[in-house]
């Protein structure tokens, strides 16, 4: 009985086909899933791609169940998405689960009944259950929120520039890389590249990143506030969802997979009600024990599209 998973996120859509006992058969990727992020039509083709390619490697399998997570799950076109993508391609399961993408990831990160999780990629959001039950908080987008994310990092550092441009100031290591991957010479620029769309504040968090290598005090500060935020996004949910002290902090998301960000939210684990908790690198894979979890319920739970 073939489970087909997805993880749809804001830069890329995973796929996963797996056996009935949730062991990976093939794995696919392709572009965006994130409605939010790219409309509609473009997220609802990033899942298509990606689950017909992993689909015809693993031979075309009669789909049981299906269990998709959705980062833009809030938007209102939400189920037409999926439901578009695997129509195309006949796949019309009995058991349908679609969630946010935070909840693949605090799956894959727990089975029990509580546990906290904080993530970081395009955007950001923190999740926690405990004896009051499920928090979810933020994953609002970059206009309203997302501290912490690679759009936030991103953000921080255009400003960074614009402050130092404005107030006379030498530009950092870091403002020279921005520009450098900007493709202009002038910081006066940067505005209008953010507002057309032609340069994605997301993608800034490598330079960011990068420039911190390498020693810049700025791109230290810009990464070292990102992770105090993450943490208190983490911190709030916890607290509201009643998560006992000690409780694992799992991370999922790009941005936490390594370097400063990573370091400093560990950092603020030691002086606070967490411990360090596992980096989720797949979060497909909770997916796959979501639809595993409404097989073994005998229907579709929670509802899906």
């Amino acid at each position: 009985m073939p489970i087909l998973a997805a993880d749809l996120g804001g830069t890329r859509s995973r796929v996963v086909v797996a056996d009935v006992d949730g062991a990976v058969v093939t794995r696919a990727e392709a572009g965006s899933g994130n409605p939010v992020r790219v409309g509609v039509e473009r997220a609802s083709e990033g899942l298509r791609a990606a689950a017909e390619q992993a689909m015809r490697m693993a031979g075309g399998p009669d789909i049981v169940a299906a269990a998709v997570g959705m980062a833009g799950f809030s938007h209102r076109a939400a189920p037409k998405v999926v439901a578009a993508a695997l129509d195309a391609l006949a796949v019309r399961p009995v058991v349908r689960v679609l969630v946010d993408d935070g909840a693949i990831a605090f799956r894959a990160a727990f089975a029990g009944p509580s546990g906290a999780l904080v993530m970081a990629g395009t955007g950001s959001g923190a999740r926690a259950r405990g004896e009051k039950g499920t928090v979810i908080l933020g994953g609002w987008g970059g206009e309203l929120g997302d501290e912490g994310s690679a759009h936030d990092i991103g953000r921080e550092a255009v400003r960074a520039c614009l402050r130092a441009a404005q107030l006379g100031e030498r530009l950092p290591v870091l403002g020279n890389d921005v520009l450098a991957h900007a493709g202009v010479a002038e910081v006066r620029f940067l505005p209008d590249l953010v507002r057309s769309g032609e340069l994605l504040l997301a993608d800034l968090c490598a330079v960011v990143m990068a420039a911190a290598q390498e020693g810049d005090e700025v791109a230290h500060g810009i990464l070292v506030g990102a992770s105090r935020s993450l943490y208190a996004q983490a911190l709030a949910a916890a607290s509201a969802a009643g998560v006992p002290d000690q409780t694992a902090l799992a991370t999922t998301g790009s941005v936490l997979a390594s370097g400063a960000v990573r370091e400093g939210l560990d950092g603020c684990c030691t002086r606070g009600p967490f411990t360090p908790g596992p980096h989720i690198d797949e979060p497909v894979l909770g997916a796959v024990a979501l639809a595993r979890d409404a097989l073994a319920a005998g229907g579709t739970v929670p509802p899906g599209w």
